[in-house]
């Protein structure tokens, strides 16, 4: 039998696209998983769209929006409390190929579940190009990369490897793993939580792999070299959070002046706003973490 997997799908405002994605998943090919929605907090319609499939997955509803990690966290806690073996984190706007569970599995298998895997992330709106192809965390930088991005799928990203950083868009986790090293960091809210949770994997003395025969389409469009205000805040904050918490002195130091000098460059290049930047930075010396209350809508 199918070692049990519980899949846990986040959901904010968005259950046309959990829904799809539920759809996918019930025609894989793994047949021992447990779908577990956790909503945050998100409006009376898309509840009710939900609802509908609360014979399919179990919906837990929160009562506020607990961002990324804390929302995964809820389901990896109901995932403990009913013995799974492996917890698969994926976002609610992928598309699943039919084995893409099973081999991921049998990768973990195959190296005692020693370690946390993913797989080959194209775009959805144009299959054949990648979006996620293996990562890595550059510590002197203080940031994470996906490799072989915007490339075509046929030529680049083929080979099993294993990787610094695996991104929260699917990452499988054995239970022993997660036993081990506890849940994800909730100060981040949104954005580097995955990076983060990567490095706590690899602190713990495990191993990050990246098997492209695992294959998944998420929805999201190629990058138009611009970001929203609200992006810019956590991810200024963040990776400054990431950096504190995770790096040596000789790397931090280096990973702050990469951070500034980009900075500087991205303002005087009108791609970055200078008082979003200066309200992440000053939160991120305040030690604020977490959500952000915004005084207006970003």
């Amino acid at each position: 039998m199918d070692k049990k997997v519980y899949i846990i799908l986040v959901n904010y405002n968005g259950s046309v696209d959990t829904i799809e994605c539920i759809e996918s998943l019930k025609v894989i090919e793994h047949s021992n998983y447990e779908i577990v929605v956790v909503d945050n907090n998100s409006t009376d319609e898309n509840k009710k769209l939900l609802e509908r499939y609360s014979n399919i997955a179990k919906i837990i509803f929160l009562d506020d929006n607990l961002g990324f990690s804390g929302a995964n966290n809820k389901g990896i806690e109901e995932a403990l409390k009913n013995n799974a073996d492996y917890i698969l984190l994926l976002n609610n706007d992928t598309i699943v190929e039919k084995d893409f569970l099973n081999v991921l599995v049998e990768t973990a298998t195959a190296n005692n579940n020693k370690c946390a895997v993913t797989g080959k992330i194209n775009y959805y709106y144009s299959k054949d190009k990648i979006w996620y192809g293996g990562g890595e965390i550059s510590k002197w930088k203080g940031n994470a990369y996906h490799l072989n991005e915007n490339r075509s799928s046929d030529e680049y990203g083929n080979e099993f490897s294993e990787v610094t950083f695996i991104t929260g868009c699917m990452i499988l986790i054995p239970i022993g793993v997660i036993k081990n090293i506890g849940l994800m960091s909730e100060d981040y809210f949104l954005y580097f939580e995955d990076v983060d949770f990567s490095q706590k994997i690899l602190n713990g003395g495990f191993k990050l792999y990246y098997d492209p025969k695992s294959v998944i389409y998420h929805k999201v469009s190629a990058s138009t070299g611009t970001v929203s205000n609200l992006f810019l805040y956590y991810y200024c904050r963040n990776r400054l959070i990431f950096i504190k918490n995770n790096l040596g002195f000789i790397n931090r130091l280096s990973a702050y002046v990469v951070f500034s000098l980009a900075r500087i460059k991205n303002i005087i290049s009108k791609k970055e706003n200078k008082d979003i930047v200066k309200e992440g930075v000053m939160d991120f010396l305040k030690n604020k973490k977490g959500k952000k209350f915004f005084k207006q809508d970003m």
